[in-house]
């Protein structure tokens, strides 16, 4: 994965390389940020949610807000919150 199905922040970004399963092995799927011991660390949390704290955390890091807000558009359509799979 090229991005964390949960956040959508690029997985190269992530210090960890990857959140971890419950067995401790990495994984691509998900960001250390959101996954750790094969739970999402905010499992409460909605896909409204992770939009809006994602563009905050784009916007402390520096990014433009309009490309924070194109950025964060696509987290609803991401493996996490894709209530079809």
């Amino acid at each position: 994965m090229k991005q964390c199905q949960s956040c959508g922040m690029a997985m190269a970004r992530d210090p960890e390389g990857g959140g971890t399963r419950a067995d401790g092995t990495r994984t691509q799927e998900y960001c250390s940020f959101c996954y750790r011991d094969g739970e999402f660390l905010q499992p409460r949390i909605s896909a409204h949610q992770m939009q809006k704290r994602s563009r905050q955390q784009m916007r402390d890091q520096g990014t433009w807000a309009p490309l924070a807000w194109l950025f964060a558009r696509q987290i609803p359509h991401l493996k996490r919150w894709d209530r079809t799979a």
